[in-house]
């Protein structure tokens, strides 16, 4: 009899242990992907997105200003698995004087998604561009590399990196209209935000879900002129401002 009881018993235990299991893995199965942000970073071959993009270079140490305006057009064409194991994806970029013209390509980056965070490579740099779950109570290192690394920006060497600090989440689940098109649920990262009398480096990026970056906003400036009351554009000898905005996508 007590044998019979104690099979009984076993039996029953094994019995809620996979009736717990199976119900722990359904809740893991149906948990929203939505939740942790990945439709903010979409990689798929195929996707291209066209950016207008504006600058404003100091130059001449400050005498005068180059403004440019052109369309970025950037193009994932294949994916490949790379020496960890890990899934990236080739995005080729080209460039137009107009929208509907010639593009002719300038280079090749890179970009990887999982679990953990979004990355992109960017003339050799590699950026954490996000991590998930996507909250405005956390903050990143965004910058893998050398923030004294120096950039040529009109004929200077720019440490455009240095002081940036943490990336962080401003906003999450806002309204943006960018080039007249209004993105619903949207996420604001500050990657910059630093001024001192000599030097302001700010940038912030906006991303739209199943899109990705819609606008982006660069500020990097440097001089050696203390001058109480003039802006930057009067005292800066070096850097540069540039607005990129998205035009098209598919």
């Amino acid at each position: 009899m007590y044998k019979l009881v104690a099979v009984k018993f076993i039996v029953i235990m094994i019995g809620l242990v996979l009736l717990f299991h199976s119900c722990i893995e359904e809740k893991v199965n149906d948990l929203d992907e939505s939740l942790f942000g990945y439709q903010y970073f979409p990689l798929e071959i195929g996707k291209y997105w066209i950016y207008q993009v504006d600058s404003t270079i100091i130059d001449d140490v400050g005498a005068s200003t180059i403004k440019s305006s052109s369309f970025v057009k950037e193009e994932i064409t294949e994916s490949y698995i790379n020496e960890l194991g890990e899934t990236e994806y080739r995005i080729e970029r080209s460039k137009s004087e107009t929208l509907n013209g010639d593009y002719l390509i300038t280079d090749a980056w890179k970009a990887e998604l999982n679990e953990n965070f979004a990355s992109r490579t960017e003339e050799n740099l590699r950026f954490i561009k996000m991590v998930f779950p996507i909250s405005i109570d956390i903050d990143w290192n965004g910058n893998h590399f050398d923030e004294l690394t120096r950039i040529d920006v009109a004929g200077e060497r720019i440490w455009v990196y240095k002081d940036w600090g943490n990336y962080q989440v401003d906003a999450k689940g806002v309204e943006l209209t960018v080039n007249g098109e209004a993105y619903s649920n949207s996420v604001i990262i500050t990657q910059a935000d630093f001024e001192s009398d000599i030097e302001k480096r700010f940038s912030k990026e906006y991303y739209a879900p199943e899109i990705g970056l819609i606008k982006k906003e660069m500020i990097i400036f440097d001089t050696q002129c203390i001058c109480p009351g003039e802006t930057w554009f009067e005292k800066a000898e070096a850097g540069y401002t540039l607005n990129q905005i998205l035009v098209e996508h598919n």
